[in-house]
């Protein structure tokens, strides 16, 4: 549900490759797709889309189980932080280590155009006075 080229065999069965595309499957980008649509030209927050892919991965790992009889079978529990906040947690765990390459790579497949990341750095003029912190004084310094 995740990957777009999943691997349903165990790691020790003959003929295993590892999955590849993490959060490239078809259910990610068609969800994810139409919120980069409303969201586009809002001030770009690379947070805010890895919280949405996150929440994504949540959700649909969350309604893939209520399946896993085969027939849907609730587990009667709301979506709250309460009940998925562990899932969407590991899930960002991951996302956050997802390169810009890999980032562009999911805007395209979502048919947004990539673009950089912004800098989250403070400004020169909130920051000038900690530019550098001594750990320790200098030598023949007291």
């Amino acid at each position: 549900m995740m990957w777009s080229d999943p691997q349903l065999l165990p790691p020790d069965a003959p003929g295993y490759e590892a999955a590849t595309g993490f959060c490239e499957s078809q259910f990610i980008i068609e969800i994810l797709a139409p919120f980069l649509q409303k969201t586009a030209g809002a001030a770009a927050d690379w947070r805010c889309l890895s919280s949405a892919v996150a929440l994504t991965g949540a959700a649909l790992e969350k309604e893939f189980m209520m399946y896993s009889t085969g027939e849907y079978v609730s587990d009667g529990q709301q979506f709250s932080r309460d009940n998925v906040g562990g899932l969407v947690d590991d899930y960002q765990n991951n996302i956050k280590n997802f390169s810009i390459r890999k980032w562009d790579h999911i805007l395209k497949l979502c048919g947004s155009v990539p673009q950089a990341g912004p800098v989250s750095a403070p400004s020169m003029s909130t920051s000038r006075r900690a530019l550098y912190v001594t750990s320790s004084p200098a030598r023949g310094e007291a």
